[in-house]
């Protein structure tokens, strides 16, 4: 899991990486952030506020630059010739910022290219070829017009060259996802995990609209069951993002690595039963294409053809991408396709209707001492819970909403809200199962300002924008150097408090607060007993009450 945290965050940077060293360069990554004192559970945090730092100042900290060059370092082949890793790592940051003024790149896509440098390297260094070849080779197929894809793997065969994946590799990498799946979405329902997946893909660079795609392609929910008429192409889907994992690969090229063989029927035979179909998706599928393209989803009937075109759309997303942020983005999908996996294949652990005052009483005191062990799911519907009895008058906003979905996506303060138009203020309240630390908090703040830009309107209807407060209140087990202050972000200002868990539910959760049994079942029992949430969560709300 550690190793996984530490993975993902350094994928993030979209650096430049030999074939064969991310495990070097994500070794290096841990290593010196971890002596720089930031925790693990702290590494993605850091690295989008630091990105996020660089897009909106066009300068990247001195911290940046000095994880940036260890990291590109790490790529070293122990060369005293080795000129080319030494080079790009002093000079990455002064390379993207040339794309940037000279070749009108967005932030993104000058990262995106960056990350062929080695390729480029190896192309002219090693094949003696200028800048206009390399770009022909890699955005042309004059090359190809007496072959093709066959054409070529036919030489690689004979050079013992080809690209393999064995289904030792697809089944660690599978069972490797179903681990992460809970941790990367927590309470999310399909559409808010997709909604995190978009998120993450236009993060990389995508321009596509994946939401509607991964949307369409979603499962639902009927008569007390999980349908899908179109699970074949979330097979075809997840098939060729695990070989996104480990291959530079075209993925609309969907017959190169043998999908209607062992591998493929394993990766098929790990969908339920109730939402899976009978036979191999690509044989009944796309029988006879080599390539999926706009063709083969117009051949598809109408009540198809919805399917066939969000999945090429995601396909081709993804192969415009660089190898490193497909990638990621892949990572990403496949824990998307692994919560519809658990979730349309499981069953749901009952919990309680209603809970008694001993209950609930417990509940707090336990949910008080320690993380709850739900991936912050127990302690933000707590939050919620309590939330609701302080201000049950106000309109609030966020109340049930999963865990990860992100505040700027939802426009709103913290986890949950409530808005007092009399008194313009807004009690936004965040919730942090575990230590709460400044970074935490300032990755927060830096979200804020996307928030307020849509929420500028609604507020400026009813008065000025300075005359608005927001209360921000972290509630979380532990704070660590979190201290409380108040900022002006773009004209609003914001009061900033941590508290503990224990202060927050002793000042508003005493025997005397009638209103809140009935909140529990609102804001807790309710939500925890739908589908989205883990069975996991419901059993460690059984064992603490």
């Amino acid at each position: 899991m550690r190793a996984g945290l530490a993975r993902q965050a350094a994928r993030a940077l979209m650096l430049p990486t030999r074939v064969g060293h991310e495990s070097r360069c994500c070794l290096a990554f841990g290593r010196h952030l971890i002596r720089s004192g930031i925790p693990i559970v702290d590494f993605a945090a850091w690295v989008r506020l630091q990105l996020e730092q660089w897009e909106d100042t066009k300068k990247p900290s001195v911290e940046l630059r000095v994880l940036v060059k260890v990291v590109l370092d790490a790529n070293s082949l122990g060369k005293t010739t080795d000129s080319v890793t030494k080079r790009l790592a002093v000079s990455y940051f002064e390379i993207h910022q040339k794309l940037l003024d000279d070749h009108l790149m967005s932030h993104a896509d000058a990262a995106s290219f960056l990350s062929y440098a080695f390729i480029f390297a190896e192309f002219a260094k090693t094949h003696k070829m200028s800048s206009a070849q390399i770009a022909n080779q890699l955005t042309s197929r004059t090359l190809l017009s007496n072959g093709g894809r066959q054409a070529i793997a036919c030489v690689l065969e004979k050079l013992d060259s080809c690209q393999t994946i064995k289904i030792d590799d697809l089944r660690t990498l599978y069972h490797r996802d179903a681990a992460n799946e809970i941790s990367t979405f927590a309470d999310a329902d399909f559409i808010e995990a997709a909604e995190l997946v978009a998120e993450k893909a236009i993060s990389l660079g995508c321009r596509g609209d994946l939401l509607k795609a991964l949307t369409e392609l979603s499962p639902t929910f009927n008569s007390n069951r999980f349908t899908d008429e179109y699970t074949p192409y979330l097979q075809i889907l997840h098939y060729q993002c695990c070989i996104a994992e480990f291959i530079d690969h075209a993925v609309t090229d969907i017959y190169e690595f043998a999908p209607r063989g062992e591998k493929g029927e394993w990766l098929r035979k790990q969908y339920p039963d109730g939402i899976a179909g009978a036979g191999n998706p690509f044989l009944n599928n796309a029988k006879a294409v080599e390539v999926l393209d706009r063709g083969w989803a117009r051949s598809k009937k109408p009540k198809e053809r919805i399917g066939a075109t969000a999945l090429l759309l995601v396909l081709e997303e993804l192969q415009e991408m660089s190898f490193f942020s497909r990638r990621e983005l892949a990572f990403w999908i496949r824990s998307w396709l692994h919560r519809i996996i658990r979730v349309c294949g499981g069953s749901t652990l009952a919990i309680p209707k209603s809970l008694s005052k001993t209950n609930m009483l417990k509940l707090l005191q336990e949910t008080a001492k320690r993380n709850a062990q739900s991936y912050g799911v127990i302690e933000q519907r707590l939050v919620d819970v309590v939330g609701s009895t302080i201000f049950p008058k106000l309109r609030s906003h966020g109340l049930g909403d999963a865990v990860n979905a992100t505040n700027t996506s939802k426009a709103k303060f913290g986890d949950c809200e409530f808005f007092d138009p009399i008194n313009l203020v807004i009690h936004a309240y965040e919730s942090h199962a575990g230590k709460l630390s400044q970074l935490y908090v300032e990755d927060h703040l830096a979200s804020i300002k996307k928030v307020i830009r849509k929420r500028r309107s609604e507020l400026s209807q009813i008065a000025e924008i300075s005359d608005w407060r927001i209360e921000l209140i972290f509630v979380s087990h532990e704070i660590s150097g979190v201290v409380d202050k108040k900022i002006s972000v773009d004209g609003l200002c914001f009061a900033i408090t941590a508290i503990s868990f224990e202060s927050f539910f002793r000042t508003h959760s005493s025997e005397a607060n009638k209103l809140l049994l009935g909140a529990a079942v609102t804001h807790l029992l309710t939500p925890l007993s739908l589908y989205r949430t883990p069975n996991l969560v419901r059993a460690r709300l059984l064992e603490l009450i």
